[in-house]
């Protein structure tokens, strides 16, 4: 997907540069231009998370359908049948509202597209292009109709993860120039930057003053340098749908959410090259100074995307880089969990510790390492606090379970029992779980209770010896009461 993406890129390019029908960086060729740009767009580090972290699928693909319909545009343009091409336009962005919802903005971009490079105003665009452009704008209703219907959560299932629109978007400035600098300096790349958190307008103004600028730029640029104009829009609007109003509580950036932009950011690249090489003339025809600037530029690059695929030998060393680079609660736990599965206990525990302060959801795993290191109190404490925090996540009911358990080691079978139905409600198969509730209300003297946990104990693994003598012990008690 990812060289796909690479090649719809140069097709992209090189028709653009043909449809202005005049190349203003003679002797450089069309193709020159639009190879350099898939090259560098191709092997920048800050594309190499959706190719690397496979979950990030959703990302390179709806970048494919972003392309695909940016492409099938520029030559239905051109086309001597543009009908077939205005399908494939379409049916491109249909498809990528099956991928990510930043696949929204593609109808503008389209039309943005169409404005600067081919007509004189948005009326001469919308009078030759009005059936594509409406058949664009279909595709948002089967998007909203897809997040209605199961889209991403705000919250992705944590509770404790809440907080306002305007709590992410001020979060977002410094993010943004963050990416910009990756872009330029794609330096310690960052897997994870962990939850939102609360600013002060104080805090991020500097970060708000610059990218307000640099969007009334863009402004300016639309109108007096379009060309420029229109890869800054560019980059605003695929950004946009993440980085602004629109709250990913579990998530305040994502390197990988500048996969697209930087398809903008890479045809600035090689047209600020160009021009360098243009001006070189003197000294060195045009056509190897760029040829080299391209080669010097791509090695670079290279580079740091081979290095940055090394750290990805294993998830602790990733969780590692996390926390050395951007350290938050979230890479503290995710280093603690990976130490754990390591077997590195004690190391884990005191990451874990670290994390619980402002991840509740952290406080899990940490009980379930306290519990197993013979620190039982603690153990059922981060429990407890864990349960409060996240009440309604499934690993919540299996915290349940890891308190019965330890409080019926301790006897306190009264409490137990609760917290055996509670991990029952999620587990209603687990036959040790309603053996052990069975064994529970035997200790408190509730024999009709016991009875009807041993029973389906035994329905749930039937022909189990051990159960099916404790369903007999309990109806003979029934007869006989327990003292």
């Amino acid at each position: 997907m990812h060289v796909l993406s690479a090649l719809l890129l140069f097709g992209l390019v090189r028709r653009t540069l043909e449809v202005i029908r005049r190349n203003p960086f003679a002797p450089l060729r069309d193709a020159d231009i639009a190879c350099a740009t898939a090259l560098i767009w191709a092997v920048h580090p800050l594309t190499s998370e959706p190719v690397l972290y496979l979950t990030q699928r959703t990302e390179s693909m709806m970048a494919l359908c972003f392309l695909l319909t940016m492409y099938a545009n520029a030559r239905a343009l051109t086309a001597r049948r543009p009908r077939n091409w205005r399908v494939v336009a379409v049916a491109a962005c249909l498809a990528g509202a099956g991928c990510k919802e930043t696949i929204a903005v593609a109808p503008v971009a389209v039309v943005l597209y169409d404005r600067v490079f081919v007509f004189p105003s948005f009326r001469d665009a919308f009078e030759r292009q009005w059936k594509v452009y409406g058949g664009l704008a279909l595709t948002w209703v089967a998007l909203a109709l897809l997040l209605v219907s199961g889209g991403q959560s705000i919250a992705a299932g944590f509770e404790s993860t809440s907080n306002s629109a305007a709590t992410y978007f001020f979060n977002q400035p410094r993010m943004i120039l963050r990416y910009l600098r990756l872009a330029v300096w794609p330096d310690s790349l960052v897997l994870y930057y962990g939850w939102t958190r609360p600013v002060l307008f104080s805090d991020v103004w500097p970060s708000v003053v610059v990218v307000g600028l640099l969007f009334c730029g863009m402004l300016y640029a639309l109108r007096r340098r379009p060309v420029i104009g229109f890869l800054a829009a560019f980059v605003f609007l695929t950004l946009g749908p993440t980085s602004s109003l629109i709250p990913i509580a579990t998530e305040v950036a994502a390197e990988r959410r500048m996969y697209l932009p930087m398809t903008a950011i890479a045809v600035a690249f090689v047209l600020a090259v160009a021009r360098v090489s243009l001006r070189a003339a003197g000294t060195i025809r045009p056509t190897s100074a760029f040829a080299v600037a391209t080669a010097v530029l791509v090695a670079a690059l290279s580079l740091v995307t081979y290095a940055r695929t090394g750290e990805y030998a294993s998830a602790l060393t990733m969780a590692q880089t996390v926390l050395d680079r951007w350290p938050t609660a979230n890479a503290e736990y995710m280093v603690g969990t990976e130490l754990a599965a390591a077997g590195q206990r004690e190391k884990a525990i005191g990451h874990l510790q670290a994390a619980a302060r402002d991840y509740p959801p952290a406080n899990y795993p940490l009980g379930v390492q306290l519990l197993e290191s013979g620190r039982a109190a603690e153990g059922m404490t981060a429990l407890q606090q864990f349960i409060a925090a996240e009440p309604t996540a499934l690993a919540s009911r299996r915290a349940h379970g890891l308190l019965a358990n330890t409080l019926a080691d301790q006897e306190r079978f009264r409490e137990a029992i609760s917290h055996y139905r509670e991990y029952l409600a999620a587990h209603e198969n687990d036959a040790d779980a309603w053996n052990a509730l069975g064994v529970a209300h035997i200790r408190e003297n509730q024999l009709d209770e016991a009875i009807a946990s041993f029973r389906t104990a035994v329905k749930a693994r039937p022909g189990d010896d051990r159960l099916l003598a404790n369903l007999h012990r309990a109806e003979a008690l029934r007869q006989q009461p327990y003292k």
